[in-house]
């Protein structure tokens, strides 16, 4: 059997050739009429209604409640780590490796 080279590649054809079938998928509807005596002044734009107080109330608790969490979570950092509010937490891992790396499990401290 001998090898195809150079085979020309051709465009699959859509599988639904009836012409006058492809135009009934693709039909545009006709524009509005500018020329029309309803006025342009009086639009059907309205615009969106404002977040009532009732929901304004709820995001503002959630922000607070989620506020007071992450104060909590700083200073139950602060409790197992020490440090002071506003230490930067990138030393916080390589300091802990440093702890890590000291007591390595097998053996805590030696009484010399």
């Amino acid at each position: 059997m001998s090898k195809r080279h150079n085979r020309k590649r051709t465009r699959s054809r859509p599988r639904h050739r009836d012409p006058n079938r492809a135009n009934s998928n693709h039909t545009r509807t006709q524009s509005v009429d500018t020329n029309s005596s309803y006025s342009t002044t009086h639009s059907s734009f309205q615009p969106p209604p404002l977040p009532s107080a009732n929901h304004w109330h709820e995001t503002y608790s959630l922000w607070q409640s989620r506020l007071r969490y992450e104060q909590e979570l700083e200073a139950q950092r602060l409790r197992f780590f020490g440090g002071e509010a506003g230490d930067d937490m990138s030393l916080l891992e390589p300091m802990m490796r440093v702890v890590t790396d000291l007591f390595d499990g097998d053996i805590d401290y030696e009484d010399p």
